[in-house]
């Protein structure tokens, strides 16, 4: 290694695959501390990685001509579950799905899927709440596409009526 050599043993020479070899001895040498060693890599990695910084201009950051995406509504869509319970909907994009679990005992949850305000679907799911959670979410985004579809079924039918 040469005087470039930085306090963690990674010469700017070397290649990623170089600097990893390093991390992963540094990790067995700290009986199983990979916080230390996976920190040496990102340091390592960083000043290869391009950043799209705006250039400063007397010491302060130029934020002119920068567009921000626009941020989504918060709480359209999501998850909430406890010990007895579990809600998971999309509100988002005038869909109006929603899908309820309720614990029955220990092994076993109600779930009901509901959409624009209607019943679709009842059944009782076999399994523990994170079981029940992930058929609820299973759900949830079955019956969304299922709405976008018809939605864009729609849209297209319209345009091509418009075109004729």
């Amino acid at each position: 290694m040469n005087s470039e050599t930085t306090a963690t043993g990674i010469a700017p020479e070397m290649t990623i695959p170089d600097a990893v070899k390093i991390a992963r001895q540094e990790a067995a040498k700290n009986t199983g501390e990979v916080r230390s060693a996976l920190t040496m890599l990102a340091d390592y990695a960083m000043p290869l990685i391009p950043h799209d910084e705006p250039a400063a201009e007397n010491g302060e950051l130029k934020m002119e001509n920068v567009e921000l995406p626009p941020k989504p509504e918060r709480g359209k869509i999501g998850i909430k579950s406890n010990r007895d319970a579990i809600l998971v909907w999309n509100l988002a994009d005038g869909l109006d799905v929603v899908v309820s679990g309720q614990r029955l005992n220990d092994a076993s949850w109600n779930v009901q899927l509901q959409s624009h305000g209607i019943s679709r679907a009842s059944m009782i799911v076999f399994g523990g709440r994170q079981t029940a959670a992930n058929l609820c979410m299973a759900l949830r985004n079955g019956m969304t596409r299922h709405c976008m579809k018809i939605k864009s079924n729609h849209a297209n039918r319209k345009a091509k009526e418009a075109q004729a």
